[in-house]
């Protein structure tokens, strides 16, 4: 799903790929760490203000893009929005995926939160379904309290990863004819994931 646009003035242009985060942290941290590997893909990893529901993050995402386009003179071919389930009543979040896409965003939603991602690294069993749950199961992984803010998870989580991308799609296939807001627990992030796979060196996944 390609936006199909390219820097203003070069002969032969690396694709530019924008990531809007809801959160300034978790998400932040982790796909930065994907933008430090890639070479030859130009990748922005951008923190938007949430504004109390997932429907103001997609609008300031598409708003905000446009401004970082014409400050930069270029435009994205791609424009991803991370955002989670969370708070958000289910026709805001439903309505929220709808407006991304409407806008050529790419949704890459979680329902619950962006740590089902993580804890999928270890598991799919059934679990309770609350942040404080997903952050428990985490931290007893992990062997250490769970933190946010933690910027090496990435790294740590990485010889994981192949498991947790077979368990996202695995629950994605199960649950993908229900409205977003019923799909739980459901992540989108290995779509965004493999993405960025693409991109890396052969052997950086490994």
């Amino acid at each position: 799903m390609s936006r199909d646009r390219r820097r203003v003035g070069t002969r032969t242009p690396k694709k530019l790929l924008l990531i809007w985060c809801e959160g300034e942290e978790t998400e932040v941290n982790y796909f930065n760490a994907y933008k430090s590997q890639i070479t030859n893909l130009t990748v922005q990893v951008k923190s938007s203000p949430r504004g109390g529901n997932a429907q103001y993050f997609v609008t300031s995402c598409a708003k905000e893009t446009r401004q970082l386009e014409q400050r930069q003179g270029i435009q994205f071919d791609e424009v991803y929005c991370v955002f989670d389930k969370d708070h958000n009543s289910p026709a805001d979040f439903n309505h929220a995926v709808i407006t991304a896409t409407q806008k050529k965003l790419i949704p890459i939603y979680s329902n619950l939160s962006f740590e089902w991602w993580y804890v999928l690294h270890f598991s799919a069993s059934p679990t309770a379904h609350t942040q404080s749950a997903y952050e428990h199961s985490l931290s007893k992984a992990l062997e250490r309290p769970y933190k946010k803010a933690d910027s090496s998870l990435f790294e740590k989580l990485q010889t994981y990863q192949p498991q947790a991308i077979q368990n996202a799609k695995a629950q994605h296939r199960s649950c993908c004819e229900e409205p977003p807001a019923n799909q739980l627990p459901c992540t989108l992030v290995y779509k965004l994931v493999e993405r960025l796979n693409q991109e890396l060196p052969h052997d950086s996944t490994r």
